[in-house]
């Protein structure tokens, strides 16, 4: 996700089958509380179920339901 054309968060995903997994969701700290992980989650989504594929998490701090990730945050 781009905010004036810069990295403002991400999801990542692996596609195994008809399945999407998701193993991380992240919104940089600068941009913490402007429903913007709302908003890149529900694209991220959208788009899985124009595939007509199943979604599921697979990590231990990603939390789909409110896009956010409480694991380590990717190198800068």
């Amino acid at each position: 996700m781009l905010v004036d054309g810069r990295r403002a968060g991400l999801t990542a995903h692996r596609d195994c089958g008809d399945q999407r997994v998701f193993y991380r969701t992240e919104i940089d700290e600068a941009h913490a509380g402007q429903g913007l992980a709302a908003q890149l989650v529900q694209q991220a989504l959208t788009e899985v179920r124009a595939l007509g594929w199943a979604f599921t998490q697979c990590a231990a701090g990603t939390d789909l339901v409110r896009g956010r990730s409480s694991g380590p945050s990717a190198p800068r």
